[in-house]
């Protein structure tokens, strides 16, 4: 018997033996740049692939969580490699996965809303082209004021110089907050700002209020509060309440006096960021990418706290947030472990 096929019949006696034994053997994987399929010890086939991921700054959350993540993935599954894309955030996010650069992304709750349904900064190239993956951190709307205003409420600053944030919250979160309230914007003198350029303006006494929505806490403000010190303003159970009754994107959470060192705590309003995909994205990508997030909680908290929340501790984050339907890779997930009926 030649050599050759003497290698080739212990090769087969070995695998032999570890199939009696209850071992197992994997197909080897093809490269990220093949057409073909390779299929795992357990028999799932995983079509070789880059997968882009949306994610936001270099300095964000969503940027950390997905290059962690990532990471295990890719380890787990070399099948696939991640390409996490920087962006200015979710309206992007979602455009470059409806535009099919990206096949997932991180998106705040309400614009996952927004572009499911076609509105708001948003139209019909958006419309029913994403599904919900998992649901992650919040970030929490914070309304501050000097030390010494005796201000309670955005309704108390009437006639008062105020700055509010860039981005959503002076384009969709502070209307909301002033309907709730029956105010308009003729009610304040209205400055569209940086958050530093708020928290400079609030310190100098050029500015008698500023309200910013980021993750708690928030350096800018955090520094505020250290130099000069701060009050934070609360909302009533009832504004609340109303608030999520129009846009069930919103969720009741209160900053506790410790965060700021502020006299009170302050109860507001937070919105969820979700991990969003194709419609039509791979579904075992999917359920790959999500089964990740919620199994290596513990390493992914490791690289950010906030990074952790995505999935969350045992799922607990799996459907937070999830306003628009869930994609089938990550319902096919769910309801293996139990979260899903």
């Amino acid at each position: 018997m030649k050599r050759k096929s003497k290698v080739l019949l212990a090769a087969a006696l070995i695998a032999a033996m570890l199939a009696g034994c209850g071992g197992k053997t994997s197909a080897p994987s093809e490269t990220a740049t093949g057409t073909g399929t390779s299929t795992s010890d357990t028999g799932v086939k995983r079509t070789p692939q880059t997968i882009t991921i949306a994610c936001g700054t270099s300095a964000g959350v969503g940027y950390i969580t997905t290059t962690t993540a990532g990471s295990i993935l890719t380890k787990l599954y070399p099948e696939y490699q991640i390409k996490p894309e920087l962006t200015t955030g979710s309206q992007e996010n979602v455009n470059l996965i409806c535009q099919g650069v990206a096949q997932i992304g991180v998106c705040m709750a309400d614009s996952s809303l927004a572009a499911y349904n076609g509105e708001r900064e948003f139209d019909e190239s958006t419309k029913n082209k994403i599904n919900f993956i998992t649901g992650g951190y919040v970030t929490t709307i914070t309304q501050f004021v000097p030390k010494n205003s005796k201000a309670k409420s955005i309704a108390d600053l009437k006639g008062k110089k105020i700055g509010v944030s860039k981005g959503v919250m002076a384009s969709y979160y502070f209307p909301i907050i002033l309907k709730a309230y029956g105010l308009s914007e003729s009610d304040f003198k209205i400055s569209v700002l940086s958050v530093n350029d708020i928290t400079a303006g609030v310190q100098d006494g050029n500015l008698d209020y500023g309200v910013h929505v980021a993750s708690t806490p928030n350096s800018a403000i955090s520094d505020l509060a250290m130099a000069s010190g701060i009050n934070l303003l609360t909302m009533s159970e009832e504004i609340r309440d109303k608030i999520i009754s129009e846009n069930p994107y919103f969720q009741k959470v209160t900053i506790g006096k410790d965060v700021y060192s502020t006299e009170i705590d302050s109860d507001t309003l937070a919105t969820r960021n979700v991990y969003i995909c194709a419609a039509d994205a791979d579904e075992q990508v999917v359920y790959d990418w999500v089964k990740v997030l919620i199994e290596n909680h513990d390493d992914i908290a490791m690289a950010h706290p906030q990074a952790g929340d995505f999935g969350g501790k045992n799922g607990e984050n799996a459907l937070a947030g999830q306003l628009i339907p869930i994609h089938p890779g990550a319902e096919r997930y769910y309801k293996e472990v139990g979260i899903l009926k």
